[in-house]
């Protein structure tokens, strides 16, 4: 599997060199936390049903948003932080039973216990 292929895909990638996920991160700075958990749990559901795909690519795929997503709740927890998601750091428990759930799904199909 090609890294690249999951975490930079050209396809994302606009003429300026600017990523896809950089704009919608400005646009949308607060639905990132959904934003990323959806996708990770679309990854996580299709693994290995969709044509041309790979079990070990959707993971990885899944786990590179969970690992977006668990930045920004870092990020969100900071007292420094000064970012508007800082100040939404409470909406991320909307979100982190079914983060939970992947998280443990991901470490389970890829017997990564320290995800």
């Amino acid at each position: 599997m090609n890294e690249e292929l999951v975490n930079h895909p050209k396809h994302y990638l606009g003429t300026d060199n600017f990523e896809c996920l950089d704009l919608l991160n400005l646009i949308f700075t607060n639905d990132m936390p959904a934003f990323y958990v959806m996708n990770a749990f679309k990854y996580t559901w299709r693994a290995g049903r969709k044509a041309n795909n790979d079990k070990a690519t959707d993971y990885a795929k899944a786990r590179f948003y969970m690992g977006k997503y668990h930045e920004l709740c870092k990020f969100g927890q900071s007292e420094s932080s000064g970012n508007i998601i800082a100040s939404k750091a409470p909406v991320f428990g909307a979100y982190a039973d079914v983060a939970k759930l992947i998280d443990s799904i991901l470490d389970e199909e890829t017997g990564d216990d320290n995800a």
